[in-house]
């Protein structure tokens, strides 16, 4: 392993398994310096440079080319082939960092590569910074032009208040494509908040709906798919100007993308 140790480890997926989705996820120091979140339908998701000194922290969410997606999934399969499971540094120097890269397959599976180590020695190695670079390059003229849209001088309703994140809250931001998709927070944490996305898009702000209606769809949808899990820095969580439609529970099988998740950061729930 060279001077990565395998402390803890999943079993190596097929190379044979179909992506459907990339995400990308880098903790510097604690705060949260990249989250790029790419699907097979177009969804894109971005926040932050992956710099140590990131300020940029508002998550821009939308629908775009899927050859976004594309671009980086040419970089998938080294990593689904030998690097799925959780690495460490035992030579951390500088900051401490952690990289999560994260793949959904066509039959639902989640695969991530977890990496533990310090900004001043050896990254991860060059089968896994290829796909972080490219996630970075692949979304960044999206990206600079979300931020440009972006009107600086807005004025942010409660600004500087601490806002309710509603666990079991079904949440609506609203697409690129000026339809509404739908959120629901499974947990918050210290750090995160943790979502399950669904493939339903709607013409206007779905007011009143019921969650029954609510699906994660199939790689062979027309309308594009979910997500089961997805972690969320909680400052980015409020930039997307979601909006609560209602209270629900939250099932224990909603919960499994988090228990994987958790797995392979190293802790429990």
């Amino acid at each position: 392993m060279g001077l990565f140790d395998l402390f803890k480890s999943k079993p190596k997926s097929s190379s044979d398994d179909a992506v459907s989705g990339i995400m990308v996820t880098l903790e510097i120091d604690g705060d949260q310096s990249l989250f790029v979140l790419l699907t097979k339908d177009g969804t894109i998701n971005r926040l932050g440079d992956g710099s140590e000194d990131n300020t940029e922290n508002d998550l821009f969410i939308g629908c775009s080319n899927p050859e976004s997606f594309h671009q980086v999934k040419k970089f998938a399969r080294p990593v689904i082939d030998n690097w799925i499971g959780a690495y460490g540094s035992p030579d951390h120097k500088g900051k401490p960092c952690k990289l999560l890269v994260g793949f959904q397959t066509d039959d639902g599976n989640e695969l991530i590569s977890h990496w533990e180590y310090g900004s001043q020695s050896q990254g991860p190695p060059p089968d896994v910074t290829k796909l972080v670079i490219g996630a970075v390059n692949a979304t960044d003229a999206w990206w600079q032009e979300q931020k440009e849209m972006t009107d600086p001088n807005k004025t942010k309703t409660m600004s500087g208040e601490e806002r309710e994140i509603v666990v079991g809250g079904l949440y609506a931001t609203r697409n690129e494509d000026n339809t509404y998709g739908v959120m629901k927070v499974l947990v918050v944490d210290e750090v995160a908040v943790h979502l399950r996305a669904y493939a339903n898009r709607f013409e206007e702000l779905p007011l009143g709906i019921d969650p029954s209606v609510l699906t994660l769809g199939s790689i062979s949808d027309e309308g594009g798919f979910g997500i089961g899990h997805f972690p969320l820095a909680r400052e980015g969580f409020w930039n997307g100007e979601p909006v609560l439609l209602k209270k629900t529970s939250v099932a224990d099988d909603e919960l499994d993308g988090y228990r994987l998740y958790l797995e392979a950061m190293g802790g429990s729930e």
